[in-house]
């Protein structure tokens, strides 16, 4: 798995080379909640300003 160093760093690289750069974060309900917001953190440090969480309800819809 890749460290959240390692991500923020390829995406400054992709920004930099001008790619239009957005974030989808998936986690499952086995991560750890701080986990998830430091990957928010190193996302919004390496510049990115569109950043969603994809989610699955635990139950289906009524």
């Amino acid at each position: 798995m890749a460290s959240v160093a390692d991500i923020s760093a390829r995406l400054v690289a992709l920004s930099r080379a001008g790619t239009d750069v957005s974030a989808v974060i998936y986690a499952d309900k086995a991560v750890e909640h701080g986990k998830v917001i430091e990957l928010m953190g190193g996302v919004r440090t390496a510049g990115v300003v569109r950043i969603a969480v994809a989610v699955r309800p635990t139950e289906p819809l009524r």
